[in-house]
């Protein structure tokens, strides 16, 4: 049976226009292409956070996928790091 990747990532916004996220899902989609066991599918969702958590709940609902690698940018970083939390929803709680 072949197992399904859902790779997410964001589309452009101020500051970014063309977020690299994107750019990074689709080259990893292609890289894997060609592997029988994987199915890869990408999917933008909203830069936003309400928008972004109920798109990727549909995502799920929809997909049904085995594993998910959601992808962003951290503007000024320089390089790949892992999130695991998000700074800005941190602070809005504070």
């Amino acid at each position: 049976m072949t197992k399904t990747l859902l790779i997410t990532y964001f589309g452009p916004f101020p500051g970014v226009s063309v977020n690299p996220s994107g750019v990074t899902a689709r080259q990893v989609a292609d890289v894997l292409a060609d592997e029988s066991a994987v199915r890869v599918v990408t999917r933008e969702v909203p830069v936003s956070y309400a928008g972004s958590s109920e798109a990727l709940g549909e995502m799920l609902t929809d997909i049904r996928p085995e594993a998910v690698l959601s992808l962003g940018v951290a503007v000024g970083r320089g390089k790949v790091s892992f999130e695991t939390v998000s700074y800005k929803n941190l602070r809005a709680h504070e």
